[in-house]
């Protein structure tokens, strides 16, 4: 499948949640998942479903009262297109202060932080001493960032 460029809402999230982790489900399993994890009506799950085989996202087989869907974009390829998207709309200055951010808000199991520090040992033998900022179109840092004030 070609790189997805529409964004997906939190509940679309919910239900390629669902899609990702089951392989593929009926209109049926996600009315009855949605209705207990979130107390959703059956008309917002179909609704939801309906918009997500819009944008390409899932992709719907079978008889009205059976849909059967099944995700068209890995849930390793959509996690990766949301950090991007998120990272690339921040000055490149703030990235790493970002990461650190969220890796002390995540829980993190032992294999992920030895896999960060993996990463992160290997990053270190190619790493700039300093991240040029991105925010202005002549190339110019941030003057706030240049005198220590907070954004």
């Amino acid at each position: 499948m070609e790189e997805q460029t529409k964004t997906i809402s939190p509940s679309e999230w919910e239900i390629m949640r669902l899609a990702w982790t089951l392989g593929e489900l009926t209109s049926t399993q996600a009315r009855v998942l949605m209705a207990k994890k979130r107390g959703w009506q059956p008309t917002t799950v179909k609704t939801l479903l309906a918009r997500l085989v819009k944008k390409g996202y899932l992709a719907v087989s079978g008889e009205v009262r059976s849909h059967v869907y099944r995700p068209l974009i890995s849930e390793d390829s959509a996690m990766a297109f949301v950090a991007e998207t998120a990272f690339s709309g921040m000055c490149a200055m703030k990235v790493g202060q970002t990461l650190g951010n969220l890796l002390v808000a995540t829980p993190l199991t032992k294999t992920d932080i030895s896999r960060l520090q993996e990463i992160l040992t290997k990053k270190m033998v190619t790493a700039p001493e300093h991240i040029a900022c991105n925010c202005l179109p002549d190339g110019s840092s941030c003057e706030k960032e240049m005198t220590g004030e907070s954004r």
